[in-house]
């Protein structure tokens, strides 16, 4: 999700963020056994949610981008209301999009 909400700052299409989102589902498996199974902060939960939790679909990040939208005025306002300036997020755009 914060990968999601930085690209929208940077102004990536959603539908760009979208397909972003679902790369991660060709990892999501490895992930979850590699790097937070171990982990005593994320095992117990692991083990106690159906497997889907942890899958990457585009139904799911369609939701969070609308929702983003709908009810925030969409990232980059979201951001500024909460503590973002104008001058960082030029830095970001900056930094980001060259």
């Amino acid at each position: 999700m914060l990968s999601a909400l930085i690209l929208r700052l940077v102004g990536v299409a959603p539908k760009a963020v979208v397909d972003d989102y679902l790369l991660s589902a060709e990892s999501a498996e490895i992930i979850v056994r590699e790097r937070l199974m171990p982990s005593p902060t994320y095992a117990h939960h692991i083990e106690t949610l159906p497997p889907e939790v942890y899958t990457a679909e585009a139904t799911t990040m369609h939701r969070f981008l609308s929702a983003l939208d709908e009810r925030f005025g969409g990232a980059e306002r979201w951001a500024l209301d909460h503590g973002l300036t104008p001058q960082v997020l030029d830095k970001l755009r900056a930094a980001l999009r060259g």
